[in-house]
């Protein structure tokens, strides 16, 4: 029985200084706040950091798409503006307005010759 109590309080004696105490904990506690306040720090700065990016590209991006747009509607009027030129009067009679082919002279008219350019009408 001796030599049993005996080798208990040998392996009491080896794991109780191995043991926490409150001071450990303590410390232990201070050094996890510490790392969970350092991280939340991180990781809001680096949230940010992506957000102003992607605000940044989304910007850029509808800037891009507003432009072209707006390019796309002065071409157009542009080329509306031409046409409108282009055209006859509005009181002018129809004899007067611009002659049309009609598609029996389409039919007789003769091909263009390979090589050669056509000539407008």
């Amino acid at each position: 029985m001796d030599r049993r109590l005996t080798v208990l309080e040998t392996r009491f004696d080896t794991i109780l200084p191995t043991l926490a105490t409150k001071a450990d904990l303590a410390e232990l506690r201070l050094d996890v706040e510490r790392m969970h306040l350092h991280l939340r720090n991180t990781l809001t700065v680096e949230l940010h950091t992506a957000l102003a990016s992607t605000m940044r590209w989304c910007v850029a991006l509808a800037m891009t798409v507003i432009l072209s747009v707006v390019g796309q509607g002065i071409y157009l009027n542009k080329q509306i503006l031409d046409l409108a030129a282009r055209l006859p009067p509005a009181n002018t009679p129809a004899a007067a307005a611009l002659r049309r082919s009609s598609a029996a002279e389409f039919a007789s008219a003769t091909p263009p010759q390979a090589g050669a350019i056509a000539a407008p009408r």
